[in-house]
């Protein structure tokens, strides 16, 4: 207030709420002029001052809420390649994720009429729609994460206590992850070879195409190439399996191969990006380097199945030595029955160290398939003769005869072990004599191998040696497979 002629030394106000009466000293700010401030006023008052001998008549202060909003939602639209449909946020928003290029209609209801509503995010100011009873709506495709506020003004002319503020985060297209794999190959190919490949992509919302593409590098020279792959569907993920024919690229023996799988999105905002896979390697060699590797796995091989042959003959005589006591001494042996435990492991060790020798060696002959050092026929029976028996042997061979161990040891009289002892001693000799067939024919396997590296050494010369070649290797497979 402001005082004219006399000015008093004091002005007090004196303020009258619902519930209590207040006096206060106003601050003298000089010039005849005196204020007072009422701090966080929430519910109406009436007051009046007094200074000197001047009395004011009764005011009254009313309170006036701000406006606020009462209830808020946000459907998000997102971008058509998305394939996403209209996602909607209503309640307490406090941060909301959405793709880039989505756009956002809201609608809100303040708690009174207002005058205006406007929208603020990184640096832009959107005027909203203003409707009856107190509705306001919007729409908006923020470009760039950020904070999104709503400011309001009623038709008084009073604004919200602070803006209400929504995180907006976008979240961007990234890349498509691609992962590459060429399952059926160690490493080195023929000139020739049919490589098997698998492609396996995701994206985040779907994939347009694929594709491999290769480096070749041979003697200080390098070469590139592409070639489509095939998509059934073009979702969010894929899987290609892929037979890549190397033949028409006619790639030397020597030649370095790095091949990589490659992925484009179909993101129509930021435009398509384009994922790659990890690099796998490869060499190209003659069919001759190639067929020397091959054997040399296939003798490896070989080997570990003559150390299991050795093992479960030798578990065969220790069980034969042990027959007499078991038959007839009650109770067993502790030296026997540790001997019986020691023979169902074997066999249960048998059974991994057996899948894995059939595993390695069907990978062998795929290989020897796909990279056409051998006629695939002839390459199915070799594979008929010796990882067909194989697998008998793991599901029911030597699981068979770990039971049979297991029977003897916990047999309750010396007659059902004796009988059990019996049983276990045939079925050793079947598993024995099977191990023995299999063991022959991996030897047939590796001359099978040898003849085809032979062969394939011969074949690169002239026409009538290649002939006369083929004529030899007919001959040698009939040795082969004569039974």
């Amino acid at each position: 207030m402001r005082a004219e002629g006399v000015v008093p030394r004091r002005v007090r106000i004196r303020m009258r709420f619902e519930s209590e009466t207040a006096v206060a000293n106003l601050a003298e700010r000089g010039e005849a002029r005196f204020t007072h401030t009422v701090r966080e006023v929430l519910d109406p008052f009436r007051f009046r001052v007094d200074g000197g001998d001047y009395r004011s008549s009764e005011h009254r202060v009313e309170v006036v809420a701000r406006p606020e909003i009462a209830s808020l939602r946000i459907d998000a639209s997102y971008p058509p390649h998305t394939g996403k449909a209209v996602e909607s946020f209503e309640g307490g928003v406090g941060e909301i994720s959405i793709a880039a290029g989505t756009r956002l209609k809201l609608a809100g209801v303040a708690t009174k009429p207002l005058a205006r509503a406007s929208l603020r995010i990184t640096g832009a100011e959107i005027a909203a729609e203003i409707l009856p009873g107190g509705s306001f709506r919007a729409a908006l495709a923020p470009g760039k994460s950020g904070s999104l506020e709503i400011a309001l003004e009623d038709t008084e002319g009073i604004a919200s206590r602070s803006p209400a503020t929504i995180l907006i985060r976008i979240v961007p297209d990234a890349d498509p992850f691609v992962r590459f794999e060429t399952p059926e190959t160690s490493g080195m190919v023929t000139p020739i070879a049919k490589v098997p490949t698998v492609t396996r992509i995701r994206d985040d919302y779907g994939v347009e195409a694929a594709g491999i593409a290769w480096t070749a590098r041979r003697e200080g020279e390098e070469k590139q190439g592409r070639e489509k792959l095939a998509i059934a569907a073009k979702g969010a993920e894929a899987e290609v399996d892929h037979d890549w024919e190397i033949g028409p690229l006619e790639f030397a023996p020597g030649t370095r191969l790095n091949v990589v799988a490659e992925a484009t999105d179909n993101d129509a905002v930021s435009g398509p990006k384009t994922g790659k896979s990890s690099g796998v390697d490869l060499r190209v060699v003659s069919a001759e380097e190639f067929m020397e590797e091959m054997i040399r796995r296939q003798q490896h091989e070989r080997r570990e199945w003559e150390r299991s042959l050795a093992e479960e003959k030798a578990a065969r005589d220790a069980l034969y030595g042990n027959l007499p006591s078991i038959r007839t001494a009650d109770p067993l042996p502790e030296e026997i029955a540790q001997a019986l435990v020691e023979g169902g492991r074997l066999q249960r060790d048998l059974v991994r160290r057996a899948d894995a020798v059939a595993r390695s060696l069907a990978s062998i002959l795929k290989e020897m398939e796909n990279n056409r050092v051998g006629e695939a026929e002839d390459i199915g029976r070799l594979a008929d003769r010796v990882i067909q028996p194989i697998d008998a042997l793991v599901r029911e061979g030597f699981p068979g005869l770990a039971e049979g161990f297991d029977r003897v040891r916990g047999g309750a009289t010396a007659q059902a072990r004796g009988d059990g002892g019996a049983a276990l001693s045939d079925g050793i000799e079947k598993v024995i004599a099977a191990m023995e067939a299999i063991l022959a024919n991996m030897v047939k396997l590796e001359d099978f191998s040898e003849i085809v590296k032979r062969l394939r050494a011969i074949l690169d010369l002239q026409d009538e040696a290649a002939q006369a070649a083929r004529k030899a290797y007919e001959r040698d497979l009939e040795g082969i497979f004569k039974e």
